[in-house]
């Protein structure tokens, strides 16, 4: 399965390990979208660590838009380790979905 080549996968040993703070720095140093994905509810090798991020998403979204940045920057989904296809297909739209916002405002100040 071929993935767009611009994208850049960080792995944490569950989602519920993502914090918040990965997916602000990302977008505070240009980065034109962050896609979260993890285990399907219910279904977490560390019991209930993907319940974390769950109610995490929501939050984070109305944090970043107090910023100024489009929430759709970032994308939220819950695929599993096995679902090679479906994240190809998500990674994909999400690709689309940041080509329509353009780059990440952010990135101009950065340099």
């Amino acid at each position: 399965m071929q993935r767009p080549a611009n994208l850049r996968i960080m792995r944490v040993m569950c989602g519920g390990r993502m914090e918040p703070q990965f997916v602000l720095d990302a977008l505070k140093n240009g980065v034109d979208g962050v896609l979260v994905s993890h285990c399907h509810k219910g279904d977490c090798h560390y019991v209930s660590g993907n319940e974390k991020t769950f109610r995490r998403m929501p939050l984070l979204k109305k944090y970043v838009e107090q910023f100024g940045i489009n929430p759709k920057r970032i994308y939220y989904t819950q695929i599993s380790a096995s679902e090679g296809a479906e994240l190809t297909e998500t990674v994909e739209e999400f690709v689309h979905i940041l080509k329509e916002l353009g780059p990440n405002p952010i990135k101009k100040e950065v340099k």
